[in-house]
């Protein structure tokens, strides 16, 4: 029984695997170092501009990990820059396109961009985006102090009470 639980009843597809270990994340076209950091330095310019890091790398003509790989390793703080520069401009360009929306397709497709947009910034810029809570503090301590005379001696009661500004 146990061997029949796991077969298949047809061969499936044959796939190539989708994740690759990380020494072979390099760029489809290797080029020297000066070239890999002009390629840094554009991809960081165009991300913070609003595009995405496939789309840049496909226009630098780089795999999309190598891209990610070389912006973290070479220049972190400018990538980290500029992802939220990106974040904000796809924030810009999803209110852009809400306003210019003439058809109901077109507000339906600019309102959920704008939602992912806002979404997606919220989560990683949280100091920019996130929800702002103030903690206010509605309890207000009141100590009542109750002597009994008789022979039980002195008691002391403590309460908590709710208060409402």
């Amino acid at each position: 029984m146990d061997q029949l639980h796991h077969s298949r009843i047809d061969q499936g597809q044959a796939r190539e695997l989708t994740t690759k270990p990380l020494d072979e994340l390099t760029p489809l076209n290797p080029k020297p170092v000066a070239s890999r950091s002009e390629i840094v330095s554009k991809a960081i310019q165009e991300h913070a501009e609003g595009k995405s890091l496939r789309e840049i790398a496909q226009h630098l003509d780089v795999s999309y990990e190598g891209l990610r790989i070389w912006m973290l390793s070479e220049q972190p703080e400018e990538y980290r820059k500029a992802q939220e520069l990106g974040l904000i401009s796809r924030i810009v360009y999803a209110d852009r396109d809400m306003d210019r929306a003439t058809n109901p397709l077109d507000i339906a497709r600019a309102r959920e961009n704008g939602k992912y947009a806002r979404w997606d910034a919220e989560r990683r810029l949280p100091h920019l985006f996130g929800q702002k809570q103030e903690p206010t503090n509605t309890l207000s301590p009141i100590l009542n102090i109750t002597i009994n005379t008789g022979t039980s001696g002195v008691t002391i009661t403590h309460d908590q009470i709710d208060s409402k500004p």
